[in-house]
């Protein structure tokens, strides 16, 4: 699968720009292995406010408190995965694509109909999906 990893010190400031620019469709968390079993959170985004807050750890909500995570094991930045064709594999799933190219803006990669923003905090797989293509900053450092 490929994804486009981002900087753990900018999660804060691409979590707050892909919200505030890109139309939320569903919010997922389950668990990594089996150390957390029973976490499971499967929302649909669409229509609602959807929000983040770091403070202490890493809280997510829309018109309800979703879930808390207090970044014992938060090792990574987000990542992201670019997906095409709507209802693949029924929401929030989709095709994955994988880039002809090293870069996420190569014009020949085929249409995007979902972003996913994924990552393991806490031994859970957190994965936020968005509307189209949420474009990436190249940063070389």
């Amino acid at each position: 699968m490929t994804q486009y990893l981002m900087r753990k010190e900018k999660d804060s400031k691409n979590l707050k720009n892909v919200i505030k620019n890109y139309e939320p469709l569903w919010f997922n968390v389950r668990p990594f292995s089996l150390g957390n079993a029973k976490t499971k959170v499967a929302e649909d985004l669409r229509g609602k406010k959807f929000n983040f807050l770091f403070l202490n750890g890493l809280k997510f909500s829309s018109d309800r408190d979703l879930i808390y995570l207090p970044l014992n094991d938060y090792k990574y930045g987000f990542k992201m995965e670019y997906r095409n064709e709507e209802g693949l594999f029924e929401p929030p799933e989709g095709r994955r694509i994988y880039p002809f190219e090293l870069y996420p803006d190569d014009p020949s990669m085929p249409e995007v109909y979902q972003s996913v923003l994924r990552n393991v905090i806490d031994d859970l797989l957190i994965e936020i999906s968005f509307k189209g293509k949420v474009k990436l900053e190249y940063d070389d450092k």
